[in-house]
């Protein structure tokens, strides 16, 4: 039962997974490296998407 436990915090170790201001910091680096026109495609995506799943009209 123990190695069991073991295994499974091992598998619930979060030092591994980057924290959540750390990846937005990350894809705002990202996305500010885009030329306009690349930004302006990404937020139109975006929006479609939304748009397809129902979340905005």
């Amino acid at each position: 039962m123990k190695k069991e436990k073991d295994k499974i915090a091992e598998v619930i170790n979060y030092k591994n997974v980057p924290s959540y201001t750390e990846t937005r910091r990350e894809n705002i680096r990202w996305f500010s490296r885009l030329s306009p026109i690349e930004k302006i495609r990404l937020l139109q995506k975006q929006k479609d998407f939304l748009r397809r799943m129902g979340v905005i009209k």
